[in-house]
């Protein structure tokens, strides 16, 4: 049993909506799923904090509509896997 004293916050989550049918919030998912499938991005590793790219590139596409490219991202090797570790 711990020896102290705990003043634990109280959890505040995030709003939840309904997405009725011709909601504000409908209309604005739809609008930044539209604007997400326009632009096609480059997703690089993350390794201790710091972007990195290997230049060995891999597509990610949807998963309803493999023709649609959504981006690319770098694929690590060994020597990603060691300055993981590293960086860890």
């Amino acid at each position: 049993m711990p020896n102290g004293i705990f003043d634990v916050p109280y959890p505040i989550n995030e709003p939840i909506y309904d997405y009725n049918p011709g909601s504000s919030e409908k209309a604005e998912l739809k609008k930044t799923l539209d604007d997400m499938l326009s632009k096609e991005i480059e997703i690089p590793m993350v390794i201790g904090g710091e972007d990195v790219k290997s230049g060995n590139l891999a597509d990610c596409r949807c998963p309803h509509d493999h023709k649609h490219l959504l981006g690319q991202y770098h694929k690590g090797d060994e020597k990603y896997v060691h300055q993981a570790i590293e960086a860890a």
